[in-house]
């Protein structure tokens, strides 16, 4: 499988609720971060980060742009979930590193107050 479609993949286990199908796409030593958030090192830290992803009902990746070269795919997007009832629609852009095909580092780029707004909670200093 080629970089790309190791992400293609991915994208297409979020889409059918598959978290254990993600998990073994990521490497055991992966680097995750959601950008302004500090990185998470590891799959199973990656799990306990994604604990609360059980109140997810329904996850959509419309791929506006994906681009590859070598290991590095870059992913532009538009992410539909449904969490405890919020429908919600997020632009986010992800660059991964794929090694043989494991994700080894993974980065999302989106505006976490867009995410919170529409989730109906907000992070300190957001009323500033």
């Amino acid at each position: 499988m080629t970089p790309k479609q190791t992400i293609e993949a991915v994208f297409s286990a979020f889409a059918d609720l598959d978290l254990e199908t993600v998990y073994a796409l990521v490497d055991e030593d992966i680097v995750y971060q959601n950008m302004a958030q500090a990185p998470v090192y590891g799959r199973q830290a990656l799990r306990r980060m994604w604990a609360g992803f059980d109140s997810i009902t329904h996850l959509h990746s419309d791929v506006l742009n994906i681009a590859a070269e070598g290991e590095v795919v870059l992913a532009e997007r538009l992410e539909h979930l449904v969490i405890g009832g919020h429908d919600i629609a997020v632009p986010m852009a992800g660059a991964f590193r794929v090694r043989d095909g494991k994700i080894t580092e993974w980065r999302e780029y989106y505006d976490m107050p867009t995410f919170e707004r529409q989730l109906g909670v907000t992070h300190p200093g957001a009323e500033l």
